[in-house]
């Protein structure tokens, strides 16, 4: 199978994205919080994959996420996901920043690009859980998540993620 995108476009193309967020921000930022209601954010995260997140806030509790992801090294495996998430902001402060928290679960899609595995995609429900803090003077968000992926199709198999990223709130 061949390889469609390579490590190095993701790393490019994740740089660019969140540099021209940085930019932009004073100019496209409708507003100074973080998490309201109808607000939608885009951001980029780092674990053993390297990927692009987009998050639409729906209420003052939920959520919905979208991401996909390469796998950094190895068979550079590509995936996607799609998480339906209840959100607790400002849950607990430690050291003047303030903590929410999130859990959720989902469906997650992903690649196998090894030539010696018979399994060409496999897919299964993803349970997430994760904690969040807010930047006070720019509408950026970091976050650490950790995920449980038990995929049903094509092969019976577990993953377990865990990741750091950044999120910008428009």
């Amino acid at each position: 199978m061949k390889k469609l995108i390579s490590l190095k476009q993701v790393v490019v193309v994740t740089a660019l994205l969140v540099t021209s967020l940085v930019l932009t921000s004073q100019a496209l930022a409708s507003n100074r919080f973080v998490g309201q209601p109808q607000q939608l954010s885009m951001g980029a995260f780092f674990s053993g994959q390297v990927g692009a997140s987009a998050t639409y806030i729906l209420s003052a509790t939920n959520a919905i996420d979208i991401a996909v992801s390469q796998e950094m090294g190895g068979d550079q495996n590509t995936a996607g996901w799609a998480d339906y998430l209840f959100i607790y902001p400002n849950s607990f402060a430690m050291m003047d920043w303030s903590f929410g928290w999130y859990w959720g679960g989902g469906v997650k899609i992903r690649t196998e690009n090894n030539p010696d595995v018979v399994e060409e995609y496999m897919a299964g429900p993803r349970a997430a859980a994760g904690l969040t803090t807010a930047m006070d003077s720019w509408p950026i968000e970091l976050y650490g998540e950790t995920a449980f992926t038990y995929h049903v199709t094509q092969a019976t198999k577990t993953e377990f993620d865990i990741a750091i990223g950044a999120r910008y709130y428009f």
